[in-house]
């Protein structure tokens, strides 16, 4: 998508170009491009929603708690850290900005992984921090299959596959499957029973448990 500038009003052009030509500098992929200057072509920013504007429940992994408590420590640091200068912004959901003035700064809000770079409304003048972009954990999860030389293309989606494949593998129903996936239909959630092509021997009996 071309952002159009004429329908921007006086002065949004010189913006756009400003923006377009520092990201260019930066060597940002044209994805990136894009997304920045839709954004601010169409300010206030998209609330946070998942996607199809569902929120999803999934599961947390034992095995990452303690690291995620790391994180999040550094990210309350540096959250700290960008009030002292002056920072420290998200944006809300909704108009919660509006019926909550101050809780864009506030910690409970922040994005549990922020974005590396700082940005400014040029509107406010205040000092954003978005989350991280889709395309830096897509060129991590790239680099890190080429270092194993899987030699099949690997995407952050795959994972997802590999969830519930993996789900279906240990018995687990159909129906918490559908719930974590976010599928409307379970229809759709039955087409991992097809690629298994176990149909309903995917579920294991009670008896087939060890002691």
């Amino acid at each position: 998508m071309d952002i159009s500038y004429r329908s921007l009003g006086q002065g949004k052009p010189k913006l756009l170009d400003r923006v377009r030509s520092e990201l260019r500098k930066r060597h940002y992929s044209p994805r990136t491009e894009e997304a920045y200057l839709s954004w601010i072509a169409t300010w206030p920013l998209r609330p946070r929603t998942g996607k199809g504007s569902k929120d999803r429940v999934t599961v947390l992994p034992a095995a990452v708690e303690s690291r995620l408590r790391l994180h999040l420590e550094e990210v309350r640091i540096r959250h700290e850290k960008d009030l002292k200068e002056g920072g420290g912004c998200v944006t809300l959901p909704g108009r919660l900005d509006v019926k909550l003035p101050d809780a864009n700064r506030q910690w409970c809000w922040q994005w549990v992984f922020p974005a590396f770079r700082k940005y400014r409304d040029p509107e406010t003048g205040l000092l954003f921090r978005h989350h991280l972009y889709e395309t830096v954990l897509q060129r991590a999860v790239k680099d890190a299959a080429a270092a194993t030389g899987i030699p099949k293309r690997i995407t952050c989606h795959t994972f997802r596959h590999s969830f519930a494949t993996h789900l279906l593998e240990d018995g687990c129903d159909i129906r918490t499957i559908q719930e974590l996936l976010g599928h409307s239909d379970v229809n759709t959630t039955m087409i991992y029973t097809h690629v298994l092509n176990k149909g309903g021997r995917c579920v294991r009996s009670p008896a087939d448990f060890p002691g």
